[in-house]
């Protein structure tokens, strides 16, 4: 396999540049404190208090864990994976919908409501697998804490914290653009959609940098997420650790007329961009990319690119 990166920039360098605690351990190898998530935001809660529906960003840290064996005490692989997400709260019959795509560790949609006795501060998801956890503090409709755990199987557990702010009261990303700078485009094997027609089928847009570490002969390497949800494709995006390749498959509207060569079989060219962790781009919440292109057949290929900025800008 044949793989390509360009501007990989490190989160934990950035982070620390902007006021980020110096004296804490590395963020290779731990997750990121609500403190640190709130230094890095660059922007304020944006919209109204009516309603939790509208376009929120989301700053998170996450932590993914791998154990094959349930004798040990010990896991084989740890992935700590920080960075945003930009994503719909949508109003549903029985409460909110939202989905979750910034990070290699938790890629899903979850329906939540209000906790019961809560007043209306503290949500959690709906009767889930016993193997998920979900829940989310809200203030005023406008800011949010909240914290997701998901164990994919008997082997993996994902771990998410974030903290978020609204920034539109818009319910799709076509709609929020008249407030903020939107732009997104895609092509599939040739076929190229522009925000025009995407922006009304997007419900989240994310990109994480970090480490991931084999744990048996402590291997670490440098890990990256670049992912998307739509309203009729689910997940889509490309993760890259201990030098292996996740990536898109089925893109856009599940078939496989749009899938690209599969990773683990196909010598592929990759790139991935995470623009989007410049926190001194003060005018910028989020700009990342990625392509994917089989280098046997380059008609077989994947090209992402995102960027927000922030509104009024």
């Amino acid at each position: 396999m044949k793989i390509k990166m360009l501007a990989l920039i490190s989160l934990s360098s950035v982070l620390f540049g902007c006021g980020g605690d110096d004296d804490s351990d590395s963020l290779d190898q731990r997750m990121m404190s609500l403190e640190e998530l709130e230094s890095a935001l660059p922007v304020d809660a944006q919209g109204t208090n009516s309603s939790l529906a509208g376009l929120w960003l989301m700053q998170l840290t996450s932590q993914m864990s791998v154990d094959t064996n349930s004798e040990d005490d010990s896991v084989d692989e740890l992935h700590y994976l920080h960075g945003r997400q930009v994503a719909l709260i949508t109003e549903t019959e029985d409460g909110f919908h939202t989905s979750f795509c910034g990070s290699y560790a938790v890629q899903t949609d979850l329906d939540f409501a209000a906790a019961d006795g809560a007043e209306g501060t503290s949500y959690s998801a709906g009767l889930v697998e016993d193997r998920t956890f979900f829940n989310l503090s809200i203030t005023d409709n406008r800011e949010m804490t909240g914290e997701l755990t998901v164990a994919h199987d008997d082997e993996v557990t994902g771990d998410y914290q974030f903290l978020g702010v609204k920034l539109s009261d818009a319910t799709s990303f076509a709609a929020a653009s008249n407030e903020m700078d939107i732009t997104a485009s895609l092509t599939v094997n040739g076929v190229e959609y522009a925000f025009s027609e995407l922006g009304t089928d997007l419900t989240c847009v994310g990109s994480s940098a970090g480490s991931a570490e084999n744990t048996a002969d402590s291997y670490r390497t440098d890990a990256f997420h670049v992912g998307f949800t739509t309203v009729e494709s689910g997940a889509s995006g490309v993760s890259l650790a201990l030098g292996e390749l996740s990536c898109p498959q089925n893109m856009i509207d599940g078939s496989s007329e749009t899938a690209i060569a599969e990773c683990d079989t196909a010598s592929l060219v990759v790139e991935l961009e995470s623009r989007g962790f410049e926190y001194d781009e003060k005018e910028v919440i989020l700009d990342s990319g990625f392509s994917v292109t089989s280098a046997e057949n380059t008609d077989r290929n994947a090209l992402w690119d995102v960027r927000i900025g922030l509104p009024g800008a």
